[in-house]
């Protein structure tokens, strides 16, 4: 398996596989797209999807997808470390996620829950945020920012 970084020609792909989740898919686009990772077999068929948003300094993870033939068997946990160490190389310092249907998954990869009223004003004005009314959805975060590494022989 692999995952590679997905292009504007690749969201039917992207709406096929966040529909068949269950997640929404009103508001992605072709722009939307390209923040967008695929999980692929060596075969080249897809197996999941995850993307995120940038506001500011904070990014928003959102769209995690994987087939239902591939459930179960790790790979969102490794959609989810592709786009923090995507994040992180972009120099995100906080990536925020809202969830209605996952609260308890997000725990074990190191996100907190918060209040809505915690996130960054940057974060509150994607459109997930402003289109999904408080109380609908658990928020969480996850800093990425790592503490600067010690000299050597300190």
């Amino acid at each position: 398996m692999e995952f590679r970084k997905t292009q504007r020609k690749d969201l039917s792909l992207i709406i096929s596989i966040v529909s068949e989740a269950g997640l929404p898919t009103y508001d992605l686009t072709e722009q939307k797209a390209e923040n967008f990772i695929i999980a692929e077999d060596n075969a080249g068929k897809a197996l999941g999807t995850a993307g995120f948003e940038l506001s500011g300094k904070d990014g928003l993870l959102r769209s995690l997808a994987v087939c239902k033939d591939h459930s179960g068997k790790g790979l969102g946990k490794e959609l989810v470390r592709e786009i923090e160490r995507i994040c992180e190389g972009d120099g995100i310092r906080d990536l925020y996620l809202l969830t209605k249907t996952a609260p308890d998954y997000f725990p074990a990869l190191g996100y907190r829950r918060i209040t809505r009223d915690q996130t960054s004003s940057d974060i509150e004005k994607l459109t997930q945020f402003t289109d999904t009314p408080p109380g609908e959805a658990v928020c969480m975060v996850k800093s990425l920012s790592q503490s600067p590494a010690k000299p050597a022989g300190c």
